[in-house]
C-alpha cells in the first residue's frame, strides 16, 4: 500500500535552511536546522534522521526575495519548448557562472498594445542556489516549486485586496527585533526590504523613528522606479507595538491587514526564527495556484517522463494479461476435444465441422479491430501533451475500452486544439465503424500542472470496437 506523506516546507532565512512540518492544527515546527555554510560544505558531515523525515514530503522551497530576478524579452512564438529553449539559452549566457540557471526558471506571456508579445521570465539569480538543489537532492529533498515571500504574498494581497492591480501597495509586517517591507506595483511585486529595529519598550519613539525614515526612503525609490507615488501601505504585527500608537507616530495611510479575509494565521512562535515564513500554510503548499515561483524544468520533465513510463508499463501488463488468459483458454479446449476424440465421446466429423466453422468465424471477424491492436493505436494517437491514467477493457454488453488522461494545455484555446488533434487521430488511425466526436469526450475537473502555470485537464471517452 502507498502511504500519503506529509506536506512540509523547506525555508532559508537569515542563512540558515529550516525543514518545516505542520501539526494536525495545521500550526508549523521546525524538524531540523542547518546553517547554509555547512549544508554547501561538501568536507562537512550533515546527519539528516531518516526517521525523523520519512513520512514528510517537501514540495516547496522559500527562498529570499532578493535570490530570484525577472527578465523580459521580445520573442513572437508561442511554442512552448521554442519558449523554453529560448529563455534557457538567455539566461545561460548571462549567468554563466550560475549552476543550473538555464533549468531554473518560470515565465509567462504578455501582450502589447500592438499586438506584439513579450515574454517575462522569473529566474533563480543566487549563484549558490544550483549548489544548494544538488546537496537536497544527495539527501533525497526535491522541492519541485521554489518561491518568495513577496511572491506568495502577492498572490494574497491580489485575492483579498480590491483593485489590487491597479495600486501601489505597501506591506509592513512587524516582529520583535525586525521589520520586512515588500512593496507592490499595479499587481505585482517589485521590491522588499530587512529593517533592523529596537527592542520593544515603553516608548515606541525609536521604533517609530527607524520605521518612519525607512518607509519614507522606500517610498521613494518606488517612484524612482515606477513614476508613482504610494497609494497605501498595510500592517500585519506580530511584535507587542501598540499598533494603533504606531500608526498614529508614522503618520502614513495605514491599515491593519484583515488576515482571515488575507487567508492567514497568527504565526507569533516563529516569526522570530523563519521571518515572512512563519504564516504560511499548507494549503499554499500543495496548491500551484498560490504559490507562484520557479520550477526545476529538469525535474518537471523527470516526473512527467516517470508519468509516461508508468502509463507504458500499465499498457503492457493489461496486454500480457490478456495474451495469458487467451493462450490459456486456447490450450484448455484444445486438451478438451483432443480428449474427447480419443475417448470416443465425440464424432471426429462435427470435430472437423465445428474448426471448419470456428476458421470461417475468425476469418470473419478479422475484419475487425482487436483490442490489442486498437490499445496500441491509440496509444499512437495521444498528442505529445495529453498522457493515459488508466484503460478499462469489456466484453459485455459489446467490446469497447474506456480511457481516462490527463491533457496539459496553456489555456482553453490550446485545449480546445488538444481534442481536436485527438478525435482526429483516433478517427484516421483506428478502424471502428462509430468514430468518436469532441461531444464524446468528457472533462471531469481542471487543475494547475505543478510548477507551471499549465492547466490540467481530466479527460475520459469510451470506444466501440464493434
Amino acid at each position: 500500500m502507498f502511504k500519503n506523506k506529509k506536506q512540509g516546507l523547506i525555508v532559508i532565512h537569515d542563512d540558515n535552511l529550516f525543514f518545516i512540518s505542520y501539526d494536525h492544527h495545521k500550526k508549523q515546527q521546525i524538524l531540523d536546522t542547518f546553517s547554509i555554510s555547512s549544508f554547501l560544505d561538501t568536507d562537512t558531515v550533515i546527519e539528516i534522521s531518516e526517521i525523523k523525515f520519512q513520512d514528510y514530503d517537501f514540495p516547496l522551497l522559500v527562498v529570499p526575495d532578493f535570490w530570484l530576478g525577472s527578465r523580459t524579452y521580445d520573442f513572437q512564438s508561442t511554442d512552448k519548448s521554442a519558449i523554453e529553449s529560448f529563455i534557457s539559452r538567455k539566461l545561460k549566457v548571462e549567468f554563466p557562472q550560475n549552476q543550473g540557471v538555464q533549468n531554473l526558471f518560470s515565465y509567462d506571456v504578455a501582450r502589447k498594445t500592438k499586438g506584439s508579445q513579450e515574454i517575462v521570465s522569473l529566474f533563480m539569480q543566487e549563484p549558490k542556489a544550483g549548489e544548494l538543489l544538488e546537496r537536497l537532492a544527495v539527501h533525497r529533498f526535491r522541492p519541485v516549486r521554489i518561491a518568495s515571500p513577496g511572491l506568495i504574498w502577492n498572490a494574497r494581497l491580489k485575492r483579498s485586496v480590491g483593485s489590487f492591480e491597479k495600486q501601489n501597495i505597501g506591506l509592513l509586517y512587524l516582529i520583535n527585533r525586525e521589520c520586512f517591507l515588500l512593496f507592490f506595483y499595479k499587481g505585482n511585486f517589485l521590491f522588499s526590504r530587512t529593517i533592523p529595529l529596537p527592542e520593544v519598550s515603553g516608548d515606541d519613539s525609536s521604533r517609530a523613528d527607524t520605521l518612519t525614515y525607512e518607509i519614507n526612503q522606500s517610498a521613494y525609490h518606488l517612484s524612482q522606479r515606477t513614476k508613482a507615488q504610494l497609494d497605501r501601505i498595510f500592517l500585519v504585527s506580530r511584535a507587542d507595538d501598540n499598533t494603533d500608537r504606531l500608526r498614529e507616530k508614522i503618520g502614513r495611510n495605514i491599515t491593519v491587514l484583515d488576515e482571515k479575509t488575507a487567508g492567514i494565521r497568527d504565526a507569533r512562535t516563529l516569526s522570530e526564527e523563519l521571518g515572512l515564513a512563519a504564516d504560511f500554510t499548507p494549503e499554499e503548499l500543495t496548491s500551484p495556484d498560490s504559490v507562484p515561483g520557479v520550477s526545476d524544468r529538469l525535474l518537471i520533465k523527470e516526473i512527467e517522463t516517470n508519468r509516461i513510463q508508468i502509463t507504458g508499463i500499465i499498457i503492457g501488463l493489461v496486454l500480457l494479461v490478456m495474451l495469458c488468459a487467451e493462450l490459456s483458454f486456447l490450450i484448455n479446449v484444445s486438451r478438451r476435444e483432443s480428449s474427447a476424440i480419443i475417448t470416443g465421446e465425440e464424432d471426429p466429423k462435427a470435430v472437423i465441422e465445428h474448426y471448419n466453422n470456428t476458421l470461417d468465424s475468425l476469418l470473419a471477424d478479422n475484419e475487425r479491430e482487436k483490442p490489442l491492436s486498437v490499445i496500441g493505436r491509440l496509444a499512437a494517437s495521444l498528442p505529445q501533451n495529453i498522457v493515459i491514467e488508466s484503460l478499462e477493457i469489456e466484453q459485455e454488453p459489446s467490446p469497447s475500452i474506456y480511457f481516462r488522461g490527463q491533457a496539459a494545455a496553456d489555456d482553453i484555446n490550446d485545449f480546445s486544439s488538444t481534442l481536436r488533434s485527438l478525435v482526429e487521430n483516433i478517427n484516421t488511425n483506428l478502424n471502428i465503424s462509430n468514430q468518436i466526436t469532441i461531444d464524446n469526450i468528457e472533462i471531469e475537473m481542471t487543475e494547475k500542472q505543478p510548477g507551471t502555470t499549465r492547466l490540467i485537464y481530466h479527460i475520459s471517452f469510451r470506444l466501440d470496437l464493434i
